[in-house]
């Protein structure tokens, strides 16, 4: 893994193809996150709409003064928008600091990106801080993933950085956006915003890409398809800072009680987190402990609801621990969620209106998707088990899952139980028992998730003689209270089940007469073929008769070459023992010879020696004569040396002794 893999080194021109709807949830805040994707957006001819969702209005000051900002606030972002080119913002008016997370901002998020047909919808991230921004950031995430068609959620930063898997080149843009951010100085004076941003945070995220780009935007962006398919609950730990009081003091007819059954499971996180991300806001957990660990955690809070433990000194059954939550809830409203499974956000809110819509509704279920979880870890879909109601049904086999019901509290307490007697089918016990406490509403389309494997509850199915004799124990306690009717009706429903069994066995008939036909008409053009070929073959066959007779006259030549190539080779090898005796007779001269020359070697060694001796006694001589040479040559130059006077002076010599002569 190298840093490419975790932040991107490269930037785009634009984030993609699409109309935008930007959601702000103060003023400045559309300038300061994404003026360099509005701009691209309209640079390509896209439709943007901005939304600006809050007023800004401060929480000081007496209200004349307070309106009188929400007016000057507006102005900046309309001037802004002139600066930017995308139009006039839209102002929705919520009151600054007070945004929630829940089904109305959800609401009104989705129809807005209905109303706007948007591809593209950016919205704060969800590392941010302030908590206007954290739940526009969450009612953009579930809105998003509600939506049934291609769109993507681009998530912009601005009081905190987020984690980007997109960088948007914004450089050709970054005049427009400080002019834009300058539209705000109700806002510059508290603090630098744009240098902040601009100068620094936008400067910032070019620290990854190449020298020329002097600014870019960072986004996390995630498709609505990538939503729901993300295990639901898995943004939901980022409500853990927000612990509302109102929770505690919310009225018992609004509160929705989910009892969670746990022996410790490490999915149990998992199915509690779903809970913290649930839309519909009056809701407290009862935490069942079930296999008396007492290490269920120890936090007082999933997300922004309370949680309530019972149980734990002792080990309980599945019946005996749905008993122990019952008991144990406040709520006008009972969920069950096994810790091995989850709720998608919206969920409990879908089941609350239903119930509360229709006063003589007991229980109210949604269609639940069956999940596995492979070796990898990957989430692999089974599909969805969304069966409709029939009372005469629910007698013969279990169409409702746990996990798919909301129940009101007030028309089953002191009714109905569960039957601790059942470890298995103790729920479909359960909703037998409430068939005589009111009516039962489906609704369409599943919002819950069922585990199926060895890692979940679901598991005890795969003991065959247990679920037996759990099926056989339910049987003998309803069977004396099921009436002819319900009979009958049973027989209709296998009746009904046997009659379209059988229309799809005469359809499959049918499929495979026909294919049979088709095969009848594939067999004769493979018969033609077959003749075809074995026409082909007989030619063949007198072709490789001839050739079979050539084959034989040609091994019969080669055995005749093979009896000259072996006379041939025995000539060889006679030539080769004389030539052998030969080199032997050769070999008996050579090593005397040799023999030879290690004498006259050691006699060429003797005469060397001598040479040498000899040489060396001529040097001593011809040293001897040459410096007897130099001596001579010294006597005759010392006797020349004598001579030369009188050489030079040979009259004077003369005359000298001519006077001698006569005067004697």
């Amino acid at each position: 893994m190298w840093e490419g893999d975790i932040l991107p080194y490269q930037a785009l021109e634009r984030l993609g193809e699409g109309d935008a709807l930007v959601l702000a949830p103060h003023p400045q805040d559309e300038v300061l996150g994404c003026a360099g994707a509005i701009l691209s957006h309209l640079e390509a001819g896209d439709t943007v709409s901005v939304v600006i969702v809050t007023n800004g209005r401060p929480l000081e000051g007496d209200d004349v003064a307070r309106e009188a900002h929400i007016h000057l606030r507006r102005e900046e972002s309309e001037a802004a928008a002139r600066v930017l080119g995308y139009g006039a913002p839209r102002f929705l008016n919520e009151p600054d600091w007070r945004l929630e997370y829940g089904e109305r901002l959800v609401r009104l998020l989705l129809g807005l990106i209905e109303e706007k047909r948007a591809g593209w919808v950016y919205a704060p991230s969800h590392y941010e801080v302030h908590p206007d921004y954290r739940a526009m950031a969450l009612a953009a995430m579930e809105a998003v993933r509600r939506v049934q068609r291609p769109v993507h959620l681009a998530q912009y930063e601005i009081g905190n950085p987020l984690m980007p898997n997109r960088l948007l080149d914004i450089s050709r843009h970054i005049q427009t956006k400080r002019r834009a951010a300058s539209c705000f100085p109700s806002q510059l004076a508290y603090q630098p915003y744009d240098r902040q941003i601009i100068d620094g945070l936008n400067c910032f995220r070019t620290c990854t890409l190449p020298k020329g780009i002097r600014a870019a935007e960072a986004y996390q962006v995630i498709s609505a398809d990538e939503l729901r398919q993300e295990r639901p609950g898995l943004y939901a730990a980022l409500l853990r800072p927000w612990r509302p009081v109102r929770n505690q003091l919310v009225a018992a007819d609004t509160l929705v009680s989910v009892i969670v059954r746990s022996v410790g499971r490490p999915q149990l996180v998992e199915a509690l987190r779903s809970i913290a991300a649930q839309t519909y806001p009056w809701i407290e957990v009862v935490l069942v402990d079930a296999a008396a660990q007492g290490d269920l955690g120890s936090s007082d809070w999933v997300g922004p609801h309370p949680v309530r433990r019972v149980g734990g000194d002792r080990r309980l059954l599945r019946s005996a621990a749905a008993n122990a939550g019952l008991d144990a809830a406040r709520g006008a409203y009972i969920a069950f969620l096994d810790e091995d499974d989850w709720y998608e956000p919206n969920h409990i809110q879908r089941l609350v209106d239903a119930l509360e819509e229709q006063s003589n509704v007991v229980i109210a279920y949604s269609g639940v998707r069956r999940i596995r979880t492979t070796e990898e870890g990957r989430i692999e879909d089974l599909g969805v088990f969304d069966e409709p109601f029939d009372a005469s049904r629910l007698w013969l086999e279990n169409i409702i899952p746990i996990n798919a019901v909301l129940l009101r509290a007030n028309a089953i307490r002191g009714h109905c139980r569960f039957d601790e007697n059942l470890d298995l089918h103790e729920d479909w016990d359960f909703w037998l028992q409430c068939l005589d406490r009111g009516d039962f509403v489906r609704l369409g389309g599943s919002s819950a998730a069922y585990r199926i494997g060895a890692a979940s509850t679901s598991g005890v199915w795969e003991d065959a003689d247990r679920v037996q004799e759990s099926a056989q124990r339910l049987l003998e306690k309803w069977w004396p209270k099921l009436e002819p009717a319900v009979i009958r009706h049973g027989f209709e429903i296998v009746r009904e089940k046997l009659s379209t069994a059988h229309e799809a066995l005469r359809e499959s008939h049918r499929a495979a007469a026909r294919e049979q036909e088709g095969l009848r008409g594939a067999l004769e053009v493979s018969r033609r073929y077959t003749d075809d070929l074995l026409r082909h073959l007989n030619g063949q066959d007198t072709r490789l008769q001839a050739m079979d007779a050539a084959l034989r006259e040609s091994h019969r030549a080669a055995a005749r070459e093979q009896e000259s190539l072996r006379e041939a080779l025995e000539v060889s090898r006679r030539y080769a023992d004389d030539l052998l005796r030969h080199l032997n007779g050769q070999d008996t001269r050579l090593r005397a010879i040799e023999a030879s020359l290690r004498t006259l070697d050691q006699r060429l060694d003797h005469l060397t020696r001598s040479l040498e001796q000899l040489v060396g006694q001529h040097h001593e001589g011809h040293r001897y004569l040459v410096d007897k040479l130099a001596e001579n040559r010294a006597e005759i130059d010392s006797i020349k040396e004598l001579l030369d006077p009188l050489q030079r002076s040979p009259g004077r010599l003369g005359m000298g002794g001519s006077a001698d002569s006569e005067s004697g």
